[in-house]
């Protein structure tokens, strides 16, 4: 039997597969990475002024005493709240109420002597009209009720100023509100120059505050030109944040802005009003102020997450109409809520990169992305819900395939 062209046929198959196995296997097709992207379109955002503030009591008082005394009794507990006519500091008055004595005795004295004049002038002009006393008798008799008249109403009002100086050594609360510390002690000698103590009212409460001209120059420029939309001033919201970074929950209104800018600071004062039920706020309190109300018209805003930052700035990642990336510069402004306003870099339409932000730089040049719309609203949802997380991109699914 013949099995040499067997054989031959057999080793020629062989070798022919073992070529084929040999030659280098072609690398793998490189699915598109499925990338949520935002499609920027210009928005109306709201736009907050905030600048530094100090609460102050809507009414402060300095309380002094209107005479010069050694200051006895001090009637009042520091810092506690008093009612208006209250008994605040009480003087030695033992010096004015002598004079007060003294003056109402010479009242007495002048009111018997008008009394006698009184009944001298009605004698002397009977006997005048009778041409028993001449008509300068007449005339000096009418001339000494006038002048005992006189002394009479002076020596009233002197009784009335001692009595006033008695009645200014009890020094009362001349409106109600809440006492600050006492500035003179017990025995000192007060004079109206010195302040004893000051009382605030704390309900309803003021915030002072205070914008640069430079400020205030823009935002009219911006309004002018449309790009921003601002209320009057009642039409503000004001918020307060406190020391402690919390927000204040009542809200404010601005019931004061001043029409002329400060030479020495080169700054417009302004004023809120705040409800204060609580006594949360107290006079001296430094706050943040933010101003409410303004819209910034047609601007771009895109999440802060999808910033990166570097040596060379901020940029985000845009997807080019080709379907791959560009590491875009951009200038960014305020911020809104979790969004940044971009002012310089992106353009609408822009596609901008919102996930796989970490693996996006490790891609090779040119690498293709599978871009998916998503809007901020359904992108934060996604990330309160991670279980839930926002619907893939198509290109995604033919990944897996």
């Amino acid at each position: 039997m013949n099995i040499k062209p067997s054989i031959g046929w057999f080793g020629a198959a062989l070798c022919a597969s073992f070529l084929v196995a040999c030659q280098p296997k072609a690398p793998p097709a490189q699915h598109a990475l499925p990338v949520h992207v935002l499609e920027i379109t210009p928005q109306a955002v709201p736009l907050t002024l905030e600048t530094p503030g100090q609460t102050a009591g809507s009414s402060e008082v300095e309380v002094r005493s209107r005479v010069s005394g050694i200051l006895k009794e001090k009637n009042y507990t520091e810092g506690a709240y008093v009612q208006k006519g209250a008994v605040l500091f009480t003087l030695d008055t033992d010096t004015s109420t002598q004079a007060y004595k003294a003056a109402v005795a010479n009242v007495a004295i002048q009111s018997a002597l008008l009394k006698q004049a009184q009944a001298n002038h009605t004698r002397v002009k009977a006997l005048a009209a009778q041409d028993a006393l001449s008509q300068r008798d007449l005339e000096a008799a009418t001339a000494s009720l006038n002048t005992a008249s006189a002394s009479f109403k002076a020596a009233q009002a002197q009784a009335e100023s001692s009595k006033l100086s008695v009645d200014y050594g009890v020094i009362r609360a001349p409106i109600s509100g809440y006492t600050s510390s006492e500035t003179r002690s017990v025995g000192s000698l007060v004079s109206p120059q010195d302040m004893l103590t000051k009382i605030s009212v704390i309900e309803p409460m003021y915030v002072n505050f205070s914008f640069s001209d430079g400020e205030l120059a823009k935002l009219q420029a911006s309004k002018r030109s449309g790009e921003v939309s601002a209320p009057t001033d009642a039409g503000f919201d004001v918020a307060l944040t406190l020391a402690d970074g919390t927000e204040y929950p009542q809200k404010g209104r601005l019931n004061f802005t001043d029409k002329i800018v400060s030479s020495t600071t080169g700054t417009i004062k302004a004023r809120a009003v705040f409800a204060n039920p609580r006594s949360d706020l107290l006079p001296g309190q430094s706050v943040k102020v933010a101003l409410r109300g303004a819209v910034r018209n047609d601007v771009i805003v895109v999440p802060q997450r999808a910033v990166a930052s570097s040596i060379q700035g901020k940029s985000v990642w845009v997807v080019t109409p080709e379907n791959t990336l560009e590491a875009r510069p951009v200038v960014l402004a305020d911020t809104v809520g979790q969004n940044v306003v971009v002012i310089k870099g992106l353009q609408p339409g822009d596609k901008v990169a919102l996930d796989r932000l970490m693996m996006l730089p490790q891609l090779p040049p040119g690498a293709k992305v599978a871009p998916a719309a998503l809007s901020l609203e359904a992108f934060y949802e996604s990330l309160k819900n991670p279980t839930a997380p926002a619907p893939a991109p198509a290109a995604d699914a033919k990944a897996k395939e």
